[in-house]
């Protein structure tokens, strides 16, 4: 149910009662043999609270009523019916008008309708699309320390295995050096020269005689 400016309203009301004008006679007939009066027992909408722009309806019940007419709506209703709008916060009170043989009723019925903000989120996309940039901003910032950063870096390097301390090899590749070691040990007559001999060996270098 759109709301009509009051020109259109009333031009599509006029067109639908016309239309209608066979099946109001037959009804009048067939209530006034009948002596039927009109019964309007409800009208109400299917939600009192509802957001703008979402679907809400209009029910109601009504017997022996030669038409029916609902505001804000051109059209022309018999009995009971269930009528869908949309809500609009500038339209929240309807008013039923229930037809008979000399006599009508009205019944009226309001909801609330909230109206959400829309939220931009134009902002949140761009910086989430420029991490980088701001993260190059902040490392350029004079007043944030690097140090702070570099503490709460994490490394991922990958662990390295104990390396066994390596053996420090002599190669004998004359048999004078081998013949020069061990004379220097029987001339040895203290333990600092049993040392220095040692180190010369650990050194691989050879023996120098005064």
């Amino acid at each position: 149910m759109k709301i009509l400016n009051p020109y259109t309203y009333k031009l599509l009301f006029v067109w639908n009662f016309l239309k209608s004008i066979p099946t109001i006679t037959s009804r009048f007939l067939r209530l006034l043999i009948r002596r039927k009066r009109i019964r309007c027992n409800s009208f109400k909408s299917g939600s009192s609270y509802c957001i703008e722009g979402t679907l809400n309806q209009l029910i109601w019940e009504v017997e022996n009523a030669l038409f029916i007419t609902v505001s804000n709506s051109s059209k022309i209703f018999f009995d009971s019916y269930e009528l869908l709008f949309q809500a609009n916060s500038t339209q929240t009170q309807f008013e039923l008008c229930a037809y008979g043989i000399g006599y009508k009723e009205k019944l009226r019925t309001q909801i609330k309708v909230v109206v959400l903000e829309k939220i931009d989120l134009t902002n949140v996309v761009l910086n989430s699309n420029n991490i980088a940039v701001e993260f190059n901003k902040i490392l350029h910032n004079h007043n944030i320390r690097l140090q702070h950063i570099q503490n709460h870096s994490i490394s991922f390097q990958k662990s390295l295995m104990p390396k066994s301390p390596e053996k420090r090899r002599v190669q004998f590749q004359r048999s004078k050096f081998l013949d020069q070691y061990s004379v220097a040990l029987f001339n040895t007559h203290s333990i600092e020269e049993v040392q220095r001999l040692r180190e010369l060996i650990n050194n691989n270098q050879e023996v120098v005689y005064p």
